[in-house]
């Protein structure tokens, strides 16, 4: 039964009758039958067909008086499920068809033995397992020791040791600078200073030895001669010092010669208008 409002279904296969009506329409319907834009199902025309013979059948008061024809009502559900294992049977007896089966086997008259009944709870290991910890080896690390730079001389056996002395080699000289002033009546010197050994040093003062002198068609080096002692406001032009008002803040100085208040209250005004 497919619901509560359906009639019961039977199987195809119930009578021999009823299964050659449905593989006579078996074979007359094989594929679907398109109508319009859809289509109906090969299962649906058997059905359509086998209901008509049924009512035919059914309806005529002399087939059902005079004869015991019983047509049963069957339903897409069990037409398909009977088709597909009635195509499994037709292929298994293809398959099996030559072949020879083994016999089924003999049983033994002994006794199989009894099943081995397992413990609810498992049973404890019966041996321990022993942890055997190494030693401590903390501080016996052998150090390496430094090798020296120079290697040391191997001497021969038999002969007195002698104090070895080792010098290294005198850097390079280094180039000296070379220092250039003017003589008062207006000629350009140039010089280079001598180093000496640091065994005289301290016992005979360096000499300058000249290197050259321009000659007189060049033009001698102008000598920086400062004109201003310091820096001048550039409000009202007198030199910057602590008696004529010193005094910056972010960039701007303080000038007691055109500002009209005192330095704190300037800087107070600063500190406002610009931010702490």
């Amino acid at each position: 039964m497919l619901g509560e409002s359906s009639a019961p279904a039977q199987w195809p296969d119930c009578c021999r009758l009823v299964e050659s009506i449905f593989i006579r329409l078996c074979d007359l319907h094989r594929s679907p039958v398109r109508k319009g834009k859809g289509a109906i199902s090969r299962w649906s025309l058997i059905l359509r067909d086998y209901t008509k013979i049924r009512q035919l059948v059914v309806g005529t008061y002399l087939v059902m008086q005079g004869t015991q024809i019983q047509l049963v009502a069957v339903n897409q559900t069990t037409l398909i499920s009977w088709h597909n294992s009635r195509q499994k049977k037709q292929e298994l007896s293809v398959l099996l068809q030559g072949t020879a089966l083994l016999p089924a086997l003999p049983e033994s008259d002994e006794p199989l033995q009894a099943a081995r009944v397992l413990p609810a709870v498992p049973t404890p290991a019966q041996h321990e397992h022993q942890y055997r910890l190494l030693e401590s080896t903390a501080g016996q690390a052998q150090q390496r020791q430094k090798a020296s730079s120079l290697p040391l001389p191997i001497l021969p056996k038999g002969r007195a040791k002698r104090s070895l002395s080792i010098t290294p080699p005198a850097p390079a000289p280094a180039l000296q600078p070379q220092v250039s002033f003017v003589t008062p009546t207006g000629q350009t010197l140039c010089f280079v200073p001598v180093a000496f050994p640091a065994a005289i040093q301290g016992t005979t003062p360096p000499t300058i030895i000249p290197v050259a002198t321009l000659g007189a068609g060049a033009t001698p080096k102008r000598i920086y001669r400062r004109t201003v002692e310091a820096n001048t406001c550039k409000k009202c032009g007198q030199f910057r010092t602590a008696e004529t008002g010193p005094g910056l803040y972010r960039g701007r100085a303080f000038c007691p010669q055109t500002e009209t208040l005192s330095k704190e209250l300037w800087l107070e005004e600063m500190r406002k208008r610009f931010g702490k």
